[in-house]
């Protein structure tokens, strides 16, 4: 089976002219018959230009982020499970999960005012957490990253290629009225 190769010829007749197509039935031409999965992009070219807009979107929320400003971070927690030793490996394990925190938070935003503090009650099963945060951000700043991610979405929508041909609109269109 492998040595054969079938094929098959349509002839189509279009306004008295003949056309001759020759389709090879086995073995099948793999190059030919391949499939293209329209959710993907259709070359390279997007993909980078995909990866691009990710880039710059991302880039334009972390110059956003450092704009933001904590006016003031108080965090109060007082903790107690009734049992000493509980309480000590407790006391550790949270100052240890906040000292994460506060190096995220720390690297992340301008931070202005800050007042930590976490109590261990020895005697009694307790639990008090107080927190609050002031978050201040400007307008402009608001305004501006909008802007800038408004420029990459027309930059980047579909049919924004210089090699992409319009739809074909007149000014005497009536939308295919039949009168």
């Amino acid at each position: 089976m492998e040595n054969l190769a079938c094929t098959v010829y349509i002839t189509i007749y279009f306004f008295g002219d003949k056309l001759k197509k020759k389709i090879a039935v086995y073995p099948r031409d793999k190059k030919k018959t391949k499939k293209v999965d329209k959710k993907s992009p259709k070359n390279e070219k997007d993909i980078k230009k995909l990866t691009k807009s990710i880039f710059n979107i991302l880039e334009i929320l972390e110059d956003f982020k450092k704009r933001i400003i904590l006016e003031e971070l108080s965090f109060y927690l007082k903790e107690g499970t009734g049992n000493a030793f509980n309480t000590a490996i407790l006391y550790g394990l949270i100052w240890n999960l906040f000292g994460m925190f506060q190096a995220i938070i720390m690297n992340s935003f301008t931070v202005r005012n800050k007042d930590i503090k976490i109590e261990t009650d020895f005697k009694e099963k307790v639990w008090n957490l107080n927190f609050s945060c002031i978050i201040s951000i400007k307008i402009v700043n608001i305004i501006l990253m909008c802007k800038q991610l408004l420029i990459i979405y027309l930059k980047n929508r579909k049919g924004g290629e210089a090699d992409v041909r319009p739809s074909n609109r007149r000014s005497n269109d009536y939308s295919n009225a039949k009168y």
